[in-house]
């Protein structure tokens, strides 16, 4: 991994994409499999207003089609869980593999 703290990155790469989102908790797992190494993500992010869930809700229905650009990772696979909304806020738990570029790191 580029670094223990490299995954992290992808918390304000997805905040950016919903004004007023917060990372409320996270969490980061090493992850390593017979050829990659990487870590695994776990954050929950917060946001208020009256729109909360429903703007949590497009952002988990876009995920998988949004493309970041992680210096040195690469996101193989990202998922959001249901929305949990309250009064005036919402939410949403999402979890992320966030891999070791092996191209980057060869210089390719």
């Amino acid at each position: 991994m580029t670094g223990r703290q490299a995954p992290r990155a992808l918390i304000p790469a997805l905040l950016q994409r919903i004004e007023g989102a917060q990372c409320a908790d996270w969490t980061l797992r090493d992850w390593h499999s017979a050829t990659f190494s990487g870590a695994r993500l776990n954050m929950l992010i917060a946001l208020e207003g009256d729109d909360a869930a429903a703007r949590l809700s497009a952002l988990a229905n876009a995920l998988p089609d949004i493309e970041f650009n992680l210096p040195g990772m690469f996101v193989a696979d990202i998922m959001a869980h249901a929305v949990e909304p309250s009064k005036d806020s919402a939410r949403l738990p999402i979890e992320a593999l966030v891999l070791d570029d092996i191209a980057c790191a060869n210089g390719y």
